[in-house]
C-alpha cells in the first residue's frame, strides 16, 4: 500500500504518519506513506507521477485546503480512496461528491484509525483478492492473479506464481480450491489447479495426451478422462472473457 497524508500542522501530519505504519508492521503488510504540508505540494507529486492508494487529507489548511485538493484529485483520474481528516464531519455532502472513503475526526484515537485501515484493507482485498498462506511459519499474502497454478506435493501444495518464483504451503488442492472458487481456476488434472488466464494454448502430444501451455513456460497435463468437459470448459471460458 502506498499511503500519503496530507497535513500543514506537523506534529498531526507526523503522527498520523506514524500511526499508519504501525498498522502496517502490525499487520505485516508491504506499503510506504509520505507526508506532505499542503494540497500543493501532493498534487505537484501527483504530476510527477506519483500514484497512492490512500491519501489522508486534513480540511483545513493554509493554501489548497483539503477539499479543493480533493477535487482536483478526481479532475486529475485519480481513483484513490480519500480519508478526510479534521474536527467536524460536516462536509459529508462535499465529501461524497469526491467520493471520500471515510471521514477521521480529530481527536482520534488509534482503534478509530485502525477500523478505517480495516476497512480500507478489505476493499482492497475485494478489488483485488488474495490468499493469506504460511510457508515456514511465516505468513505471506499472494493475490489470486499470481497464481499459475499449483499442485500437491504429499500433505503440502506447492504454489508456481507468474513471477517465476515457487511457494509451498500445508493444504490439498481441493481445500485451495475452496478458498479461490472462481471461473479462472480450474482443476484439469487430479490435484493440479491451473489459472485459465495464464494458458497461452493447448498442446497436443503424438502418444494422445494433452496438455495447458502456460505463459511462464510449464505444462499442466489435461487428464485424459475429463479432457472434453476440460477442454470445453476452457473454451467457454475464453469466449466469456472476450464478450466481457
Amino acid at each position: 500500500m502506498k499511503i500519503a497524508v496530507v497535513d500543514d500542522f506537523q506534529k498531526d501530519r507526523d503522527q498520523l504518519a506514524l500511526d499508519v505504519e504501525e498498522y502496517l508492521k502490525e499487520q505485516s503488510l508491504p506499503g510506504e506513506v509520505y507526508g506532505y504540508p499542503g494540497g500543493e505540494e501532493l498534487l505537484e507529486a501527483l504530476d510527477r507521477g506519483e500514484g497512492y492508494d490512500t491519501v489522508f487529507l486534513d480540511i483545513y489548511m493554509n493554501g489548497i485546503d483539503g477539499m479543493s485538493a480533493a477535487r482536483q484529485l478526481r479532475q486529475r483520474g485519480s481513483a484513490c480512496r480519500i480519508v478526510f481528516v479534521t474536527s467536524s464531519d460536516s462536509f459529508a455532502v462535499e465529501g461524497y461528491k469526491v467520493q471520500a472513503f471515510r471521514y477521521l475526526v480529530k481527536p482520534y484515537d488509534r482503534g478509530e484509525l485502525y477500523e478505517i485501515l480495516d476497512g480500507l484493507l478489505e476493499e482492497k482485498r475485494r478489488a483485488r483478492p488474495y490468499l493469506e498462506i504460511r510457508e515456514d511459519r511465516i505468513s505471506k499474502k499472494v493475490y489470486f492473479d499470481e497464481i499459475e497454478m499449483a499442485e500437491q506435493e504429499g500433505h503440502y501444495t506447492l504454489f508456481y506464481l507468474t513471477n517465476g518464483e515457487n511457494m509451498r504451503a500445508r493444504m490439498t488442492v481441493r481445500e485451495l480450491a475452496q478458498k479461490l472458487k472462481e471461473p479462472r481456476f480450474l482443476e484439469c488434472y487430479r490435484n493440479l489447479l491451473v489459472n485459465l488466464d495464464c494458458v497461452e494454448r493447448v498442446e497436443e502430444g503424438k502418444s494422445g495426451w494433452e496438455a495447458f501451455c502456460m505463459r511462464g513456460g510449464r505444462r499442466a497435463l489435461i487428464q485424459r478422462s475429463r479432457r472434453g468437459q476440460v477442454k470445453q470448459y476452457f473454451t467457454d471460458y475464453m469466449f466469456k472473457k472476450a464478450e466481457e
